[in-house]
């Protein structure tokens, strides 16, 4: 899973994702930030993770899934630009995530 890819944030999903896997979520906070984004480092460290997923209340929403570092900064930087006001950039990013990541029922 090098490439970025959108799942819903489940206990089973973060139990089962590779070492190494940097999960970001879809919701942001007032700063403008994802409330939930970690890297998979142990299967120690995953149930506190989950934990914190949920205290964050991104349990069950869309999050971003890759392991490569520079997916991982190209959706941070998409979601700055989508979030910090910038109409003609945010709409362009909001055009390239909805044709490369199209919603499935």
């Amino acid at each position: 899973m090098n490439t970025l890819s959108r799942k819903r944030l489940t206990r089973s999903l973060l139990l089962e994702l590779p070492v190494g896997t940097f999960v970001i979520s879809n919701l942001i906070n007032d700063s403008r930030q994802p409330v939930f984004a970690a890297q998979i480092s142990d299967d120690v460290a995953r149930d506190q993770l989950w934990l914190q997923a949920r205290q964050a209340r991104a349990d069950g929403r869309l999050c971003w899934l890759t392991r490569d570092p520079s997916e991982y900064e190209r959706q941070r930087q998409l979601t700055e630009i989508a979030t910090h006001g910038d109409e003609d950039n945010a709409e362009c990013a909001a055009t390239d995530l909805a044709k490369e990541f199209p919603t499935r029922a």
